[in-house]
């Protein structure tokens, strides 16, 4: 819904789109998005600064290598040419962690999502759960995120494993497997038997 209420004809609706996808692709933290450099994007990965200064790469799709490479070769335009950072606002400078913030929100209302906390740190949970609900290792998600070990990614996804898990149960189920509905309706149309 988000991506649908950009207005991929202007500058800002295509700056939006960009920076949603690099979000959910990526899932890296707002000042990484903010300090990314013209350098640091490559047509299958991104170098982000993390915590500390922490040089990474993650991976990026085609789809939004070539997104991200449209944003800058026709819509970026910074009013300093030596600007290195990818996404401006509208004037031309630098997006902040607080324009993301606000730009997210903007998109939220008029996609008309309600009752749903929008913001950099909810695509990087989205980021996170989807990564390993597709068969992603820990291991390697606690590297693309950034995090100093995979404790600390595990503290950060407790949620996600309690919910996992009890989705799991359903498909494991010992009774499942019994097909009790299943022969109840089998049986009805005997009499007397139940």
């Amino acid at each position: 819904m988000m991506l649908d209420a950009c207005d991929l004809s202007t500058t800002l609706g295509y700056r939006d789109y960009t920076i949603i996808l690099v979000l959910l692709e990526t899932g890296i933290r707002v000042s990484e998005l903010c300090g990314l450099r013209i350098q640091d994007v490559h047509d299958d990965h991104i170098r982000v600064f993390g915590k500390g200064n922490k040089e990474r790469e993650v991976g990026i799709s085609p789809q939004v290598g070539k997104q991200l490479w449209k944003y800058v070769n026709h819509y970026r335009k910074p009013t300093d040419k030596n600007e290195s950072r990818v996404f401006m606002n509208r004037y031309g400078q630098p997006v902040t962690p607080n324009g993301v913030a606000q730009l997210l929100i903007d998109v939220k209302n008029r996609a008309g999502i309600t009752g749903v906390r929008v913001s950099a740190h909810t695509f990087r949970h989205t980021f996170a759960r989807m990564y390993l609900e597709q068969g992603g290792e820990i291991y390697k998600l606690s590297r693309l995120m950034g995090h100093s070990s995979v404790e600390v990614t595990e503290e950060y996804l407790k949620d996600f494993n309690v919910r996992s898990a009890r989705q799991e149960q359903d498909k494991f189920s010992p009774v499942n497997t019994l097909d009790l509905l299943g022969k109840r309706t089998r049986g009805k149309g005997k009499k007397g038997k139940s």
